[in-house]
C-alpha cells in the first residue's frame, strides 16, 4: 500500500515539474526570480560601473551592443559604448536614485533620477536594456530634465480645472 502511495507521488512530483519546465519555456514572463534578478544586476552594472564609477571595462557589453540615446545612436559596438562612458559628459555623473524596475523575460527598463555636477535636480531618466547570456545587447535611453519653472509650476491633473 505504501509502495503504491509513494509511486502516485513520485509521478506527482515528476508531472508538477515537467509542466513547471513546459511554461517557463514556453511564457517567459513567468521566468523564476533568479532570471529577473540576473537581467537586473547585469544592466545595473551599466548603471553602476559605466555611469556613476566610471569604469566601463566592467560593463559586460557584448561585442554588437548598440545604444541610443532620445532617437540618436551613441554607440553601434560594446567598445564604442565604452570609449564614449570615459568622455567628460559622463564624468559628470556622481549618482543615481529612486531605481523602478520592470522585467520581462530577457529585458528591462528602469526608471532613475541622475545626479550631475553642475545641474540643479536629478535628470529623470528611463533606459530599457537587453540581456543575453549576462550580456547587455541594447540600450535605448530616453531622458527628461526639468528646469526651473517646469519644477516650480502647479501641477493639476484635470487641464479644465481652475486650481
Amino acid at each position: 500500500m505504501r509502495l503504491k502511495q509513494l509511486k502516485k507521488t513520485s509521478s506527482s512530483i515528476l508531472l508538477i515539474t515537467a509542466l513547471t519546465l513546459v511554461a517557463t519555456q514556453a511564457f517567459p514572463a513567468f521566468a523564476s526570480a533568479t532570471e529577473r534578478q540576473v537581467v537586473i544586476e547585469t544592466a545595473r552594472k551599466y548603471l553602476i560601473f559605466g555611469l556613476v564609477e566610471h569604469k566601463p571595462d566592467l560593463v559586460p557589453l557584448a561585442e554588437k551592443c548598440w545604444r541610443v540615446e532620445q532617437g540618436i545612436n551613441t554607440g553601434r559596438s560594446g567598445a564604442e559604448i565604452k570609449r564614449r562612458l570615459l568622455q567628460d559628459e559622463y564624468k559628470a555623473i556622481t549618482a543615481i536614485t529612486n531605481e523602478r524596475w520592470l522585467v520581462e523575460g530577457n529585458e528591462a527598463v528602469v526608471f532613475y533620477d541622475l545626479h550631475v555636477t553642475g545641474v540643479a535636480g536629478p535628470v529623470l531618466i528611463a533606459e530599457r536594456f537587453r540581456v543575453i547570456d549576462r550580456q547587455i545587447t541594447e540600450i535605448e535611453a530616453i531622458f527628461y530634465r526639468p528646469t526651473a519653472s517646469t519644477a516650480a509650476a502647479p501641477h493639476s491633473p484635470n487641464p479644465d480645472s481652475k486650481g
